[in-house]
């Protein structure tokens, strides 16, 4: 398990192994940290997380913002809210640098619906406020406001 290339083929060879030991009457080996970490099924969010932080470092622009956006989201499905609120703060410290990034509005709207999920309304408030005053139509402020006024 500890050579698979990837996380699905430690926990199919780790069935196999389950499976020939329960026919033979075996008892299965201790498993090592390595080995144990690929049958996390959440541990492919969290390398995949790593990852895109990494990126985002090398990157600037639309592509960091991206990586940005895809680490927080795999820190989630990881349920690693701790990491995933330091790299939208990172994030956001990001964004509000440089607000003549293109799509500013609905790049600070996401972050808005991010930091609800994560639970930091300040944060989401914020961010929603910055939003509005980035929004050119009216249409869109009043569907940003909606999301203010339900925190």
């Amino acid at each position: 398990m500890s050579f698979a290339s990837r996380d699905d083929q430690a926990v199919k060879y780790h069935q196999d192994a389950k499976a020939v030991a329960q026919r033979h009457g075996l008892a299965l080996p201790e498993l090592d940290k390595k080995a144990a970490v690929k049958l996390d099924p959440l541990n492919r969010y969290r390398v995949q997380a790593a990852k895109d932080e990494q990126d985002a470092a090398k990157q600037t622009g639309t592509s960091a913002m991206y990586r940005f956006t895809s680490a927080i989201k795999n820190w989630m499905k990881a349920e690693e809210k701790t990491e995933a609120t330091r790299v939208a703060n990172q994030y956001a410290r990001q964004l509000l640098a440089d607000k003549s990034i293109s799509g500013f509005d609905r790049k600070c709207e996401e972050l808005g619906e991010i930091f609800v999920e994560l639970e930091r309304p300040d944060a989401a408030k914020k961010c929603f406020e910055e939003a509005i005053q980035a929004s050119k139509y009216d249409s869109r402020k009043k569907s940003i406001q909606k999301k203010l006024d339900a925190l």
